[in-house]
């Protein structure tokens, strides 16, 4: 499944494949894809639908397998590959046609008319002429004047937070960090047997066994013919492995398993988990009994026999050989604890004492850091962040304990500079470039205005006409649509909004459009609809879009209204790379 989608996607994006991969998150869209056939599966059971064994074959020819039509070996040779049964893959198809009946009914039902198609083809490829005219910050601003004294103070005045400066701190600190307290918390043998006792499930050792095989393999293109011979070599080693012969002897002359080979067939110690091993394979060895032989293996890659060579049952690790992981693991877990209540009790001694904290520390053996650099709440030292921000959020701005994350950070403070607002004549030359952006935006605005109420006079005039006369950059662009909007500034959400809803050629525009700096007003000067004729041939395909479209939204919807009401969860065991 990872495979087939992240072929499409090589196929979508090509060379950039490489740059977007890590955004695209195969593993979470397989997970998504995955939850939601189980929960549409489940709903189509619930509806009355059945698995449709001609919708299983029908899925089956369509799958890829069969370009030159059915063939039995191809499927038998595909099922060995994945590692399935007949059964087992048409099992999956036959649920795979639940979704898909519910999908058809839902694409079915999602249909519009021939008349609703025609109107949005209409809407969708109509075609405006449009003129915008720019108002410049650039053009404005060399219109602005430098304002008297009094009008700059008072808009100084009310604007006074956007000077205002920051409020910073200088301090020196002492660090408490689990990780560098936890070697000195104390690991009693009591609390290691405890722990052990509590926990032992987590030193339990599973049940294994050490097998020994002969391994016969079918061909990737084996006739039937060639399978039968291939059951025949297998059952005449099995006889004679029954009549005594050496076991390993019959690996080497008849074994396709060419790594185990070199090592007389053995595997090794192996767990019930064992994923590379065939769950018949792996049922077989922990049933039988040590030494003994196993009954010939049927598997989805042919076929198996093995040997027990010994068992060793569940049991649990000594203490003494898990003693060393439970104590590091005690300091780890108290390590946080710990080092907090080191650094209250060095807070209570420390303000007793009197000292500065690098006296203090000097004679408790804790490190000091810190220097005399102002610091803002955006300004931390490495890795501690947001201490600053924390600092300064103390009511009485004295000495203090703070708790950042897992750790503990004793704090003196050594200066301390509230917010504040400057005084007018440090930031004058500011204040006066603040006031005049806003003047400059003012007289665009003005401008604007006047240019909106001029078109919609008794004698109203047209957009270009006014901003001939008065010297504006005028831009013009012929035959956008919604499926081609053009370029800035008509590719703006607010002007292609009021573009697109005009119903009549030279109508008055109804407002401005404030891009970044720069002010927009425009006009559109012609309207072309395309004719019936032209887009008749559009509409079939236009209509099964649109029921395509309309059908994943119902099918969304319904999968999203089932995830809310299940409870979802994914196993550990699923293999998101097959």
């Amino acid at each position: 499944a990872r495979k087939n989608l992240e072929s499409r996607y090589q196929q979508m994006l090509g060379e950039n494949y490489a740059k977007f991969a890590g955004a695209i998150r195969l593993n979470q869209q397989l997970v998504d894809s995955l939850v939601a056939n189980k929960l549409l599966e489940g709903f189509a059971k619930d509806l009355g639908f059945v698995p449709s064994r001609a919708g299983v074959r029908e899925l089956l020819l369509s799958s890829g397998l069969f370009a030159k039509g059915y063939d039995e070996n191809l499927y038998r040779s595909y099922l060995q590959q994945v590692g399935m049964t007949s059964q087992q893959f048409e099992g999956e198809l036959a649920n795979e046609t639940l979704t898909s009946q519910l999908t058809s009914l839902v694409m079915q039902s999602a249909n519009s008319s021939d008349a609703e198609v025609a109107a949005g083809l209409i809407k969708q490829d109509t075609a405006y002429d449009v003129v915008a005219v720019k108002l410049s910050e650039e053009k404005f601003a060399p219109k602005v004047k430098d304002p008297a004294e009094d009008v700059l103070k008072k808009f100084f005045e009310d604007n006074s937070t956007d000077y205002e400066t920051a409020a910073k701190v200088s301090y020196k600190y002492v660090v408490f960090d689990p990780t560098e307290w936890a070697q000195k918390v104390d690991i009693l043998p009591e609390d290691i047997e405890f722990y052990y006792t509590e926990n032992q499930s987590r030193y339990k050792l599973p049940e294994e066994v050490q097998i020994s095989r002969i391994q016969f393999n079918y061909g990737k293109n084996d006739s039937v013919e060639k399978m039968a011979e291939l059951k025949t070599k297998a059952e005449e080693a099995y006889a004679k492995a029954l009549a005594g012969e050496s076991f390993e002897s019959l690996v080497q002359v008849y074994s396709d398993d060419y790594v185990s080979k070199a090592l007389g067939g053995d595997l090794g110690w192996i767990k019930r988990d064992n994923s590379e091993l065939a769950s018949e394979v792996l049922k077989a060895a922990f049933s039988l009994k040590k030494g003994t032989l196993s009954e010939l293996i049927s598997t989805a890659a042919g076929y198996e026999i093995i040997k027990v060579g010994d068992k060793r049952e569940s049991q649990f690790k000594p203490i003494e050989s898990v003693k060393a992981e439970i104590e590091q693991f005690l300091r780890a877990d108290q390590g946080p604890a710990y080092a907090a209540a080191k650094a209250q009790d060095s807070l209570e001694a420390w303000s007793k004492s009197g000292k500065s904290l690098e006296d203090f520390a000097k004679g408790e053996s804790l490190k000091v850091e810190g220097s005399a650099e102002m610091r803002d709440a955006s300004q931390d030292p490495a890795g501690l962040f947001r201490l600053t921000a924390e600092i300064l959020k103390m009511s009485d701005l004295k000495s203090n304990l703070i708790e950042l994350g897992d750790k503990s950070i004793l704090v003196s403070l050594t200066e301390y500079a509230p917010a504040e607002v400057p005084a007018f004549d440090k930031v004058k030359k500011e204040v006066l470039a603040a006031w005049k952006k806003s003047e400059t935006k003012r007289l665009m605005i003005e401008e604007a205005d006047a240019i909106l109420a001029a078109t919609k006079a008794e004698t109203p005039k047209t957009l270009s006409e006014i901003a001939k006369a008065k010297a504006l950059n005028v831009e013009v662009t012929k035959g956008i649509s919604r499926m081609n909007p053009g370029a800035a500034p008509l590719s703006n959400p607010s002007i292609q909004e009021e573009v697109f809803e005009v119903v009549a050629s030279m109508q008055a525009p109804n407002k401005y459009h404030t891009l970044g700096t720069d002010t927009y007003l425009v006009q559109v000067t012609a309207i072309s609809k395309p004719e019936i004729s032209k887009i008749a041939d559009k509409i079939k395909t236009a209509k099964a879009e649109e029921a395509q479209r309309l059908g994943r939204l119902v099918m969304t919807s319904i999968v999203n209204d089932l995830k809310a009401k299940a409870e979802i969860k994914i196993g550990d065991g699923i293999d998101l790379n097959a």
